[in-house]
């Protein structure tokens, strides 16, 4: 497995029913958490802007859950597969970078920020998800 590529964990992808019952817990791992674990990979940063950057791309990829706003069936279809993929990883990540006073740095904890979060997702919300 590439961590560049992303964790593929299933490879049918959890059931419907599955998803809609883990859809009305909302999350296990909660957004805060993973801005504390991201904050922390980042705080040897010497620039508070880079340290920000660091902690919001471990952050990012529940940007997906957004779409809870259209219903728990919306939420249960597209959360952990919008944005925690290769795609998500190497947008956030430029974006990141790009805004980085210490770009090398960045660029490196931001990878490393997204994966951690793609970890803990899998402890926090089980086997059954797909992470592509």
């Amino acid at each position: 497995m590439s961590f560049a590529v992303g964790v593929i964990l299933a490879t049918q992808g959890p059931s419907k029913q599955n998803r809609q019952n883990h859809a009305s817990e909302v999350a296990r791992m909660h957004v805060p958490a993973h801005l504390a674990i991201s904050w922390l990979i980042g705080s040897k940063l010497p620039e508070r802007r880079d340290r920000r950057l660091v902690a919001w791309s471990g952050v990012a990829p529940d940007l997906d859950a957004l779409s809870l706003f259209w219903g728990v069936g919306a939420y249960s279809e597209y959360h952990h597969v919008l944005t925690h993929g290769l795609v998500a990883a190497v947008v956030g990540t430029a974006i990141w970078t790009a805004l980085a006073r210490k770009r090398y740095k960045v660029l490196a904890l931001s990878l490393i920020a997204f994966h951690v979060h793609l970890i803990c997702d899998l402890l926090g919300s089980g086997r059954d998800w797909p992470i592509v």
